[in-house]
């Protein structure tokens, strides 16, 4: 996944701003984006 998400950067017309390159990045950024903000803070605390 990394190597493609690579490719896709430096070859891409417009490449994105980030990039989900690990299994942790994805699942934080729907976790981010599905749990409540307070919920979310205490996860980011631990």
């Amino acid at each position: 996944m990394g190597r493609r998400a690579l490719l896709h950067a430096l070859t891409a017309r417009r490449p994105k701003m980030r990039y989900f390159v690990t299994w942790p990045t994805y699942a934080g950024f729907w976790a981010k984006r599905l749990l409540p903000m307070a919920l979310w803070d205490r996860v980011l605390d631990r």
